[in-house]
């Protein structure tokens, strides 16, 4: 992609860190390809990356690593 969907502006490919909020459990990947718009900051990711992430929220596989999160309410 060359451009952005939402606002036309350039887009470029990056690897990433996302947080994802899935079924009441936060997960962060790091490392994912993306591509981010350089205007407004949209992400957009290829449908492997996606493939990716479902595939770790669906198993139990073994995170990496383990971080304490702080939540709060407004």
């Amino acid at each position: 992609m060359k451009n952005c969907h939402f606002c036309k502006g350039p887009v470029e490919q990056r690897r990433i860190e996302h947080v994802h909020n899935w079924k009441g459990h936060l997960y962060i990947f790091r490392n994912v390809p993306a591509e981010v718009c350089i205007q407004c900051g949209e992400v957009f990711f290829a449908p492997q990356a996606l493939k990716a992430m479902d595939d770790v929220t669906d198993h139990d596989r073994k995170p990496d690593e383990h971080h304490s999160v702080p939540v709060y309410s407004l």
